[in-house]
């Protein structure tokens, strides 16, 4: 997700779906600098609420595999990556936000969902180059 990033002294600070998410805790934070970044977290490093940093989506799209569930939702215009990048990534999906849930209740389309993840667990690139930070 493309984000801008900012520090204040040991804080780090990107906005994430509209919330102001502390990532101070991220390994890389170290080598972070304030300006534009792209910030990527697995599918499978969400968690329904719970501890760590935190933001609400809005589903579009659930998929239900048995004991998971597989979450789409759009990104806001602030977090797409822009068209040259998803051209040359040649990724369909470069603007939709996806989670996996697993043993998680029944997640509802259009319904906000808290997620978290541990800082730990982010990942960080340079806009520029789409090289890991």
């Amino acid at each position: 997700m493309r984000t801008a990033l900012a520090r204040s002294g040991e804080a780090l600070t990107v906005s994430l779906f509209g919330t102001e998410v502390d990532l101070s805790g991220a390994p890389a934070a170290p080598r972070l600098t304030d300006g534009e970044i792209f910030v990527g977290i697995r599918p499978e490093h969400l968690q329904i609420g719970g501890e760590g940093p935190s933001f609400e989506i809005v589903p579009s799209l659930v998929e239900r595999l048995g004991s998971e569930q597989f979450v789409y939702a759009g990104l806001p215009e602030a977090h797409k990556m822009g068209a040259d990048v998803a051209r040359a990534r040649a990724d369909e999906q470069a603007d939709t936000f996806i989670g996996r849930f697993m043993n998680a209740p029944k997640i509802e389309v259009g319904k906000p969902l808290p997620v978290s993840f541990a800082s730990d667990n982010t990942h960080f690139f340079d806009p520029r180059t789409q090289r890991a930070i």
